[in-house]
């Protein structure tokens, strides 16, 4: 019997919570159903488990993939031979309500949808418990009506809805084929940019009020795991991506499309406020080698304040031991008063050239003119916060006093 619905789920070392996931499956009360497990080249006792589960569950399909190559690689293999009408993607450390496929398959087909997103809960392994995901009152006015998935997207963002998170999709598998959606792969945070094209051809859509799914908050997993130079990579790739899918054909005001690239914008312009969240300022600036210059470019544009903190830790001790000033006002020197007060270096003064009238202080710390200020030149720091264009001028100030220590 050709199953209704394919649940396609990548699996890598979580032994720990394998079990649980796929008894939340197979207990489905919808029973025409295959359950496509991709073995990522896990280093635990996931494969083996996997394969006691095949052994009495007939509806398994196993793939093993021959080295690690990540969830969006997995996931496409999936998507590739599924033969449900409707695909749902579950990760293996998280789980399903019971009830939930038969629900979403009979919401589908009834209203011929190409696409459901739906609500989840958190379950916190720190504490085992279960976090009810607050909705936004103004969700309230779309929850399960139809649109197209252009508008899902726009009424989404407008509202507060969550819109990037991954496993919330059931998808007619005929909307990939079609459109040839696949995840991107070799990096992190493939949802993103896979979510953004499902919305943007899938004809008919709906957010369902319904708690689906249970997200596990668990220690080093992809999302709360330290973060390397491949997670700032992958999120500035994505970030790339999103601009591009905006600005590439963006329509006139009034087209369809429209609203929809509006909302694209506002799901790029909302990741990338999330960017202190990617990066860890206290590691040192991770390496480009092999970076497109469009992706360099990018990530000096998000993080435009990485040097300035590595230039902070580079003279640390220095910082510290001495009384600190800041030759500038705008802009760089609002900056690095953010720095500085990071590593608790504390800042006597903020210098100009031409102190004004109405001006007495900057952010707190007292205004003087570079004549003015009673430095001392053997001991004092003096931190330029200007940018290039001006360096060499303020430079060839701090030459002629004879300030010994200029950062």
């Amino acid at each position: 019997m050709k199953p209704k619905v394919s649940i396609i789920i990548p699996v890598y070392n979580v032994e720990r919570y394998l079990r649980e996931c796929l008894d939340s499956v197979i207990s489905q009360t919808m029973t025409e159903i295959e359950i496509i497990c991709i073995e990522d080249c896990s280093t635990d006792h996931s494969w083996e488990i996997l394969r006691e589960y095949a052994q009495k569950e007939p509806r398994m399909v196993l793939l093993r993939n021959e080295k690690n190559c990540g969830q969006g690689y997995a996931r496409n293999r999936g998507i590739d031979i599924a033969q449900g009408e409707y695909i749902q993607f579950v990760d293996s450390d998280d789980y399903i309500v019971s009830g939930a496929v038969e629900k979403l398959y009979r919401t589908a087909t009834e209203n011929g949808l190409d696409l459901i997103r739906f609500l989840y809960d958190k379950y916190f392994e720190s504490n085992q418990k279960i976090s009810v995901s607050p909705i936004n009152a103004a969700c309230q006015d779309f929850f399960n009506r139809v649109y197209s998935g252009q508008e899902l997207l726009y009424l989404a963002c407008s509202s507060g809805a969550d819109v990037l998170m991954g496993c919330v999709n059931f998808v007619r598998t005929e909307l990939l084929r079609r459109h040839n959606i696949h995840y991107p792969t070799g990096i992190y945070y493939e949802d993103v940019t896979f979510l953004m094209n499902l919305c943007e051809f899938a004809e008919c859509g709906m957010y369902a009020d319904e708690r689906i799914y249970i997200y596990r908050i668990r220690e080093n997993s992809t999302m709360t795991s330290p973060v390397t130079a491949k997670h700032t990579y992958s999120y500035i790739a994505q970030l790339l991506r999103l601009r591009k899918m905006y600005t590439d054909r963006p329509p006139d005001e009034g087209e369809p499309l429209h609203l929809f690239y509006v909302a694209l914008q506002s799901v790029y312009f909302q990741w990338r406020q999330q960017r202190f969240s990617f990066l860890n300022m206290d590691r040192p600036k991770p390496d480009l080698t092999g970076w497109s210059q469009e992706e360099i470019e990018e990530f000096n544009s998000v993080y435009p304040e990485i040097d300035d903190y590595q230039l902070v830790r580079d003279h640390l001790e220095l910082l510290r031991s001495s009384k600190v000033y800041l030759y500038g006002a705008g802009q760089y020197a609002k900056r690095y008063i953010t720095i500085l007060d990071t590593y608790d270096v504390e800042i006597a003064g903020v210098l100009v050239t031409n102190p004004g009238a109405s001006k007495h202080s900057f952010f707190g710390h007292p205004i003087q003119g570079i004549d003015d200020c009673p430095i001392d030149v053997e001991h004092d720091v003096v931190l330029l916060a200007v940018s290039e264009k001006l360096r060499g001028e303020m430079l060839a100030v701090l030459k002629e006093k004879k300030v010994k220590y200029v950062i």
